[in-house]
C-alpha cells in the first residue's frame, strides 16, 4: 500500500488561477487552467461549478457558468453569483481541487487581477486548504494569506513531506550510513548524516534562489524527469558496495537539481520584491525543518531501539541484503517515476 501511494504521489504538481471581481450585488469569477490537466476530468465534472460560494455560511447558486476563449493550451471559465444585500462574510471553497492531481494549487486573486498582473494572490489553495474568505464580516477585503510567513513555512514543510521523490533520494543517500551503523559508532553516524543533509540543503537552496528570481530556468518536465533519474542513479550506485559511496558529491550535485523542483512551489505565484524574498526564506526554512524532522525520525528508528532489544546490530551478515533490498525498492520507484514523466514527451 505504501509503495502504491509513493508511486502515485511522486511529485505531482499543477497550477490554476481564479480572478474574483466583486460588484455591488454580484461576484464574478474567471478561472484559468492548463488544458492538458483538465483532460483527465469528465465532461460531467466540467459542467458543474468548480467551487462553493457561501454568504454567512449559506451556499449560493451561480447565475452564470460557461467556458470562454483563452490562450492556446489554456482553458478558461466564467462564473457569476448574485449576492444577497448586506455585508455578510463571503467565502470560497475550491471543490474542483478534490478531482485534480494531488499537489495542484489554485491561486486566488481579487480586484480582477490575475497571475500575469504581477500582484500577489489573496491565497493559494490546495486539497488540504481549499477555503478562503473573500470578504470579512464587515464586507471589507480579506487579509492576504499568501503574505503570511507561517503559511510559506508550513507550505515548505508540506512540500518535502509529500515530495516522495525528494524523500526517496534522501533515503538513498542515508541508507549506506544507516546500514553501516555499529553499536559504538552512533555519534560518527549522526555526524555523517548531518554533513550529508547539510550539503544537500545548501545545494538545493542555491538553485531554489536562482530559480525563484528567474536567474536560471529549466522546463518543468526536464526537472521532474531528472529528479526521478537522480533517484535511480543514486540507488543503483548503492548496489555496488556496502560501505558509504561518495554521498557528499551526489548530495551536492543532485541537490542542485532538486532545488529546481522545490522552486516549482513558488513558480508563477505573482510574488515579487520583498514579499518574494520573505516568502522564499520562510518556504526554505519550512523545507529544512520538514527535512530535519524526517531525518531525526529515521535516526531514532535506526539507532534507539536496537540496544534495548538486544538485536545484533554489530554483526555484518544482514547489511548487504538490507542495502540491496532498500536500494532496489527505491530504484524501482525512481524508474516508475521516470517512465511516467518521460512518457508524455513521446505522446504515450
Amino acid at each position: 500500500m505504501l509503495f502504491a501511494t509513493a508511486v502515485a504521489w511522486g511529485h505531482e504538481a499543477g497550477l490554476s488561477s481564479v480572478s474574483i471581481t466583486q460588484e455591488d450585488d454580484a461576484l464574478a469569477l474567471h478561472y484559468r487552467f492548463n488544458g492538458e490537466e483538465l483532460a483527465t476530468l469528465s465532461t460531467e465534472r466540467l459542467s458543474a461549478p468548480f467551487e462553493t460560494i457561501s454568504v454567512a455560511g449559506q451556499a449560493v447558486s451561480p447565475s452564470e457558468f460557461r467556458s470562454v476563449a483563452d490562450e492556446p493550451g489554456q482553458a478558461a471559465w466564467r462564473v457569476r453569483y448574485r449576492l444577497p444585500p448586506g455585508s455578510a462574510p463571503v467565502t470560497l471553497t475550491a471543490e474542483l481541487l478534490k478531482d485534480l492531481p494531488r499537489g495542484h494549487r489554485q491561486l486566488v486573486y481579487t480586484g480582477g487581477a490575475g497571475n500575469d498582473a504581477g500582484l500577489a494572490p489573496l491565497a493559494i489553495l490546495d486539497r488540504t486548504h481549499p477555503e478562503v474568505a473573500i470578504t470579512g464580516p464587515d464586507g471589507a477585503g480579506a487579509t492576504h494569506e499568501a503574505h503570511s510567513l507561517a503559511y510559506w513555512m508550513l507550505d515548505g514543510a508540506r512540500h518535502i513531506w509529500t515530495g516522495f521523490d525528494h524523500l526517496a533520494f534522501l533515503g538513498v543517500l542515508l541508507l549506506p550510513l544507516l546500514v553501516g551503523l555499529r553499536r559504538g559508532s552512533r555519534t560518527a553516524t549522526a555526524l555523517s548524516v548531518a554533513r550529508l543533509v547539510t550539503v544537500f540543503s545548501v545545494a538545493h537552496s542555491i538553485t531554489l534562489l536562482l530559480a525563484a528570481f528567474h536567474v536560471v530556468a529549466l522546463p518543468d518536465r526536464l526537472v521532474e524527469s531528472s529528479i526521478a533519474l537522480s533517484v535511480v542513479v543514486a540507488a543503483v550506485a548503492n548496489l555496488r558496495r556496502v560501505s558509504p559511496m561518495p554521498g557528499l558529491v551526489l548530495a551536492f550535485g543532485f541537490g542542485l537539481l532538486h532545488g529546481f523542483g522545490f522552486a516549482g512551489a513558488l513558480g508563477d505565484t505573482g510574488l515579487a520584491g520583498g514579499t518574494l524574498v520573505l516568502s522564499l526564506l520562510a518556504f526554505n526554512v519550512g523545507v529544512e525543518l520538514g527535512q530535519l524532522a524526517i531525518v531525526l525520525a529515521v535516526l531514532l528508528v535506526a539507532v534507539a531501539p536496537w540496544a534495548r532489544l538486544g538485536l545484533p546490530v554489530e554483526h555484518t551478515g544482514w547489511r548487504r541484503p538490507a542495502m540491496g533490498a532498500g536500494s532496489l525498492a527505491i530504484a524501482g520507484l525512481g524508474a516508475w517515476w521516470l517512465v511516467e514523466r518521460v512518457a508524455p514527451i513521446f505522446g504515450v
